[in-house]
């Protein structure tokens, strides 16, 4: 079982906060170049994954499956050095990339909602399944239908971004209510 105080709240609002920006910024500047967005994602991607590593790694005697937030991490990490170094390649190939990141997140996220559902019931753990299920879908969608135009890609990373970012918020203000008073967490009223 999954542990309540292994999951670092800070990390999990820094990921939802840094989500949240980097969509702000894509919808924000969708005239911005694609090559731009490449290395402002690289950027993002770098730093999620460093804070998701290790929170993973603080957390792995604690959490059943914290590899998979090991893997995400590291995938993360792995990707927004890709985007920085290789600016130039195509924005399908950095998509698909992406769309893996997403998906990867995405089952971590639903691994971690099951493992904590009896610590963090009610609003928490609904906001992580949200998470996980619209990763997983974000993922699912853009491997399915890559070729939509560089300007669309921008649009729905940034809509993406931007929801995660803000269930990820929420989960993280649940996790440290929780921690705080034992249990529940932004139970519904």
């Amino acid at each position: 079982m999954e542990g309540l105080e292994a999951v670092k709240w800070t990390s999990v609002l820094a990921r939802g906060l840094v989500a949240i920006a980097f969509g702000i910024v894509l919808l924000a500047w969708p005239g911005a170049t694609v090559f731009a967005a490449i290395v402002v994602f690289g950027a993002f991607a770098i730093i999620t994954g460093v804070f998701g590593a290790f929170s993973a790694i603080g957390g792995r005697r604690e959490r059943a499956h914290w590899v998979w937030s090991l893997i995400g991490g590291l995938l993360s990490i792995v990707v927004g050095v890709v985007a920085l170094a290789y600016p130039g390649e195509t924005a399908v190939v950095l998509l698909y990339l992406i769309a893996a990141m997403a998906i990867v997140w995405g089952v971590s996220d639903l691994f971690l909602a099951l493992g904590i559902r009896g610590q963090l019931s009610g609003w928490g753990v609904l906001f992580l399944v949200l998470a996980g299920i619209i990763s997983v879908a974000f993922g699912i969608y853009a491997i399915v239908n890559p070729g939509k135009g560089a300007i669309a890609i921008l649009w729905l990373i940034g809509v993406y971004e931007i929801a995660w970012g803000l269930l990820l918020t929420m989960v993280s203000f649940a996790v440290r209510s929780a921690q705080k008073h034992g249990g529940g967490g932004m139970t519904p009223a």
